[in-house]
């Protein structure tokens, strides 16, 4: 994973591993809750 912060932004890079592949419906259920938790905060 690399992360890169970009003034208001972060960019986040995710590699799998050798013959493991993401489950894309997973990763935007954590950043929907992520997102969320930064907005109630704010």
């Amino acid at each position: 994973m690399d992360v890169e912060p970009a003034g208001d932004r972060i960019a986040i890079t995710l590699r799998a591993k050798p013959g493991a592949r993401f489950d894309a419906d997973e990763i935007a259920a954590c950043l929907d809750y992520t997102v969320g938790k930064g907005e109630r905060k704010g």
